[in-house]
């Protein structure tokens, strides 16, 4: 397994409610989720002893599963989150939570049962809190497969090819990120991230229905703006703006905030984002004095 040079693996991940080493488990081959992408997973932050923003994950995962018509009924989410945290073994450092949710069994395209089977892995990772990138990240689009808009687009499955193939012409021409369009020829989302832009103070994102992930980040980033005075639309954007707007930042529930330094030839500034990004970082120390309080 390769790993990025920010993260190490822990050394035991939990499948059904069972602990396994992580270097032994093997799924078998018929594995639905390998065959066919039938499934879904979550990104989840840990921070300072404390899962981050738990149960928002909750919320979205239980609506994914629905949609997909999987049987969850395997998973209960307060033991979850206990073997989770056992997993961590109170872990003092960040990490990165991943739960794989997935119909179990065989069948090809009808499934033989709609039960769920699920797995959790943890990843080190080297970030504390939300930091702040003084370079930016140099952007650019990705219009060789446009982003469908439908019921699934705002979930994260376990499809993701179109998010591969983005990241991978990103690499290929040097860029840290690209944005999406959709079918539409409107900005939606990057690879790995929600958009939001801003015009003389006053924030902008690609709308829900526009074909972009319902992001617990974008949620949150929405509440604390409006909470501080910003006025945020959830809206079209056409990918012709993006050269006009005085800011960019994407975000995600693992990074946090991340503000775009360049699109193509335009360069951009960052004080809202950075205003954002010190909100975020207080509301997430809020979030763990409620968790510790309870």
């Amino acid at each position: 397994m390769t790993l990025k040079k920010d993260e190490k693996l822990f050394g035991y991940v939990i499948y059904n409610n069972d602990f396994f080493p992580a270097n032994d488990l093997l799924l078998s081959f018929n594995n639905r989720s390998f065959s066919f992408g039938d499934g879904f997973f979550e990104s989840i932050r840990y921070s300072k002893n404390h899962i981050l923003f738990w149960e928002d994950h909750v919320v979205r995962a239980k609506a994914t599963a629905k949609l997909l018509k999987l049987d969850i009924s395997i998973i209960d989410w307060e033991v979850l989150k206990k073997q989770i945290l056992f997993l961590l073994d109170n872990y003092i450092g960040d990490a990165r939570v991943k739960i794989h949710i997935f119909r179990r069994g065989g069948g090809f395209y009808t499934p033989k049962t709609n039960e769920a089977s699920f797995l959790i892995t943890a990843y080190q990772t080297t970030h504390s809190a939300y930091e702040f990138d003084d370079n930016g990240l140099k952007v650019d689009i990705f219009d060789e497969i446009p982003q469908s808009i439908n019921k699934l687009s705002s979930h994260k499955t376990s499809n993701a090819l179109i998010y591969i193939l983005a990241s991978i012409y990103a690499q290929e021409n040097g860029l840290d990120d690209v944005f999406l369009i959709n079918q539409h020829g409107n900005v939606c989302e990057t690879s790995n991230s929600n958009i939001f832009l801003v015009f003389n103070n006053i924030i902008y994102t690609p709308a829900i229905h526009e074909g972009c992930l319902d992001g617990i980040m974008r949620r949150k980033i929405i509440q604390i703006a409006e909470a501080n005075g910003f006025k945020v639309n959830e809206t079209i954007i056409s990918a012709t703006k993006i050269p006009y707007a005085d800011e960019i930042f994407v975000t995600n529930a693992i990074k946090g905030i991340r503000w775009v330094s360049a699109f193509k030839q335009k360069r951009f500034f960052h004080k809202v984002s950075l205003h954002l990004n010190n909100l975020l970082n207080s509301e997430v120390d809020h979030y763990i004095k409620r968790q510790e309080i309870y």
